[in-house]
């Protein structure tokens, strides 16, 4: 029978390094979006304001976090395995350029990039497919989000309109 060390976590300090790790992570999640948030209004009185909500759960994420930090320390889990980066790092590429491109390239134009940035997070992608999809997905955006919702988004890029 193979021992249990290799399946769980080592018997130090840190017993699950996986969950220490992912505590880690989320304690750092909720540290920068309660900070992020600092310009929106609080609670006064008994009328919540803009922020009061989104730092509510920025508090619950980082208590649970605290708590799962604590349980690494006392209870086995598995060892930290390497990590497949390709996904997480094209979808963060993906939300990061439709941020910054939105308001200068327009809808048209970071819709179809986006979606195709966020295809190539899947180690099977076909560019063909990807682009019909990001083509026909984008097309169903314009459509709905300024013109059917009437939000502000623009469609064309600024040196087209």
């Amino acid at each position: 029978m193979a021992d249990d060390s290799e399946a769980v976590g080592a018997s130090g300090l840190i017993k699950s390094p996986q969950d220490f790790v992912g505590g880690i992570a989320l304690l750092a999640i909720a540290v920068v979006a309660y900070f992020s948030m600092s310009s929106l209004g609080t609670m006064r009185g008994f009328s919540f304001g803009a922020g009061t909500v989104p730092r509510l759960f920025c508090l619950l994420l980082g208590g649970l976090s605290v708590l799962i930090i604590v349980s690494s320390f006392t209870n086995k889990g598995p060892k930290l395995e390497n990590i497949p980066w390709r996904g997480p790092v094209f979808i963060l590429a993906s939300v990061v350029f439709f941020g910054f491109a939105i308001r200068t390239l327009g809808l048209a134009i970071t819709g179809v990039i986006t979606v195709l940035l966020s295809g190539v997070a899947v180690e099977d992608f076909k560019i063909g497919e990807g682009l019909i999809f990001a083509v026909v997905i984008t097309a169903f955006c314009a459509f709905l989000f300024p013109f059917a919702l009437g939000q502000p988004i623009p469609l064309w890029p600024t040196f087209i309109r």
